[in-house]
């Protein structure tokens, strides 16, 4: 096969892999240096309270300790301005099957167009509400 037919023939799709290449040489070149090609804002959200999100209203109440949480979010600017504390939810899900006291983990709930940056604390400690133990108080008789 003469030189001429291997550089020209289907001159199209060796230029279609030569661009293809090129183009996953620089996605993972970008990757490895660890710079985002879209830069995003960062904005934290200080004392957001964490809800419990429990499966069945027979369940009786828990208590979350930590009772709030640090959010930071990601997103263009102009979105994370114009958030509010309320747009963001923290919470921690207690499934039917565990029991009512642990660490769970802490879930957020962000609007569209932003993603969780860091969530501090990430665990938070689930308890039920302890029983009293002290003996009842006997009654007087009434006179």
């Amino acid at each position: 096969m003469p030189l001429r037919a291997i550089i020209f023939d289907h001159i199209w799709l060796k230029l279609f892999s030569l661009i293809l290449a090129t183009l996953i040489w620089l996605a993972i070149w970008t990757n490895l240096r660890n710079e985002p090609i879209f830069k995003d804002d960062l904005r934290t959200f200080v004392n957001r309270p964490i809800g419990v999100l429990l499966d069945s209203p027979e369940r009786p109440p828990v208590s979350v300790i930590p009772e709030r949480a640090t959010v930071t979010i990601r997103g263009p600017g102009d979105v994370l301005l114009g958030l509010k504390d309320d747009d963001i939810n923290v919470f921690v899900r207690v499934p039917s099957k565990l029991p009512l006291s642990g660490d769970l983990p802490v879930h957020v709930h962000v609007p569209v167009g932003t993603a969780v940056a860091v969530v501090t604390p990430i665990t938070a400690t689930i308890r039920s509400p302890a029983k009293s133990t002290s003996p009842p108080i006997p009654h007087s008789p009434s006179q």
